[in-house]
């Protein structure tokens, strides 16, 4: 198993520093901070601490001092295992303007760029974030990556904006697909009947709706399910798509996209709602079942502080603590035996029942206070002399102490609490914080041989908890 450094009592304090919340926190090296940060990242979106681009490219240049490359690897790793958008684009961006990782950006465009309209998007981004003198490797990246598309999808993202694919040609010069990039210039594109064409032209209505379902991606469909209902399709037209294993697999739609969009469905049909809601739960089930088995005794704790309730971003409907709620009932669920608690200002042992979506509620519904006290998870555990093989924090690492436990002051710390149960109980107890909302620092040293530090709101992140090499920067390295 792979590990941090080994803990040395010479090393130990000199990368400690203080999080935003005020609370004890430690320095981590700029790729392991690079990851914190942009693997948790709606890039554009504040967090409740407020924004993290500039330390973004802060870590991203800080990084490329030593290793130019792995902010393109950790782009592609980002976009296609934690299935998020913005933020590789934003990474492709930043290293195109950093002269140690221009070498490696023309290759890395194309394995990033895997939408069409991404080719407008990684323009867009250049000009907003630097200027409008595109690098020579970007513009080159952005050529190549006109050969992964087909008429149909130039087509289909080729909208009015400020930035239009004739633009992106005319700025970067693709010389393939020669007779697409013509038909692009010309304003020749067959243009797609898709379903967004066809209902913003036509209307929102049953009929509309229904003939255009056959075209839906399984996207589109998760996403619309409340205005199909609202318009009255009904739903055996379209639930057994929304269950479909294959389809589920496919779509590699992360697990809180199908909280997202049961949280999201109203309707005056009650029946309807809670058959559209099963299939949803389906959908869920499915799309993480290949989780890994978690053997042995494992502690969850789940983060529901205040800093944990911001949103994720603007448009969307869950938060933070609703993923790290949806994470705990995950790992519960996979565990051979487990115990789940929610921690803020007071810590509750949650009675779960190994249904994810009940287990996802009831966590994110326990009342424990706004202050993040996740140290009384392990002193609990200490007072009562619970043995466990692994404890797992779902959190912000926006630690801190209020200073009182029990009536008395008390100095403790996550760490602190960490290390005396380590030496009173478990030698061998495996640490393992996953973080859904990085900041660029963490709540344990990376010199305590027992922790690991895991990024991301995609299941992909638990992978790391049970594989023989679970270090996340190695696994980027190795794979990208």
């Amino acid at each position: 198993m792979v590990r941090f450094v080994s803990s040395a009592s010479s090393m130990r304090g000199k990368d400690k520093t203080e999080n935003r919340a005020g609370g004890e926190s430690f320095s981590m090296p700029p790729e392991k901070r690079l990851l914190n940060m942009a693997a948790t990242c709606m890039f554009g979106e504040d967090k409740y601490y407020g924004g993290v681009e500039k330390q973004m490219q802060e870590a991203l240049n800080e990084t490329a001092k030593k290793d130019g490359k792995f902010p393109l690897q950790l782009a592609a790793y980002i976009r296609d295992e934690l299935h998020l958008r913005t933020t590789p684009i934003a990474l492709l961006v930043m290293a195109a303007n950093n002269v140690n990782c221009k070498p490696y950006v023309r290759a890395y465009s194309p394995k990033i760029i895997k939408r069409a309209d991404e080719l407008c998007e990684t323009i867009a981004a250049q000009f907003k974030m630097f200027d409008r003198t595109i690098p020579n490797s970007l513009k080159k990246g952005v050529a190549d990556s006109f050969d992964s598309f087909n008429e149909y999808q130039l087509a289909k993202y080729s909208r009015a904006s400020n930035i239009r694919l004739k633009d992106v040609i005319m700025l970067t010069h693709p010389k393939s697909p020669s007779e697409l990039i013509k038909k692009i210039l010309d304003e020749k594109l067959e243009i797609p009947k898709t379903w967004e064409v066809e209902i913003s032209t036509k209307g929102s209505t049953k009929e509309n709706w229904e003939n255009v379902l056959p075209s839906l991606g399984y996207m589109a469909l998760l996403r619309n399910c409340n205005n199909l209902l609202k318009v009255g399709v009904p739903v055996e037209k379209f639930i057994h798509i929304l269950g479909d294993k294959d389809k589920v697999l496919r779509s590699k739609q992360l697990p809180f996209r199908f909280y997202s969009a049961m949280k999201s469905i109203h309707t005056t049909d009650p029946f309807a709602e809670k058959e559209v809601k099963n299939a949803l739960e389906l959908a869920l089930e499915h799309s993480i079942e290949n989780l890994p088995k978690l053997k042995g005794r494992t502690v969850i704790a789940v983060d529901t502080s205040g800093s944990m309730n911001k949103k994720i971003s603007e448009k969307s409907i869950v938060t933070h603590r609703q993923i790290s709620s949806l994470f705990g009932a995950m790992a519960n669920r996979y565990s051979d035996n487990a115990v789940t608690y929610a921690f803020g200002a007071t810590i509750q042992r949650i009675e779960m029942s190994g249904k994810i979506l009940p287990d996802t509620e009831k966590i994110d519904k326990t009342d424990v206070g706004y202050e993040t006290n996740g140290h009384l998870v392990l002193n609990d555990l200490l007072r009562n002399k619970i043995k466990a093989d692994r404890i797992i924090f779902f959190t912000d690492e926006e630690l801190w102490n209020t200073r009182y436990y029990d009536g008395k002051q008390c100095e403790c710390t996550l760490r602190k609490s960490f290390l005396k149960y380590v030496t009173e109980i478990n030698p061998n107890i495996m640490m393992y914080i996953v973080n859904v909302n990085g900041y660029g620092d963490t709540c344990i040293s990376r010199h305590e041989r027992n922790a690991m530090t895991i990024n991301g709101f995609s299941d992909n992140v638990l992978k790391f908890i049970e594989v023989e090499e679970n270090d996340q920067i190695a696994y980027i390295r190795n794979n990208y």
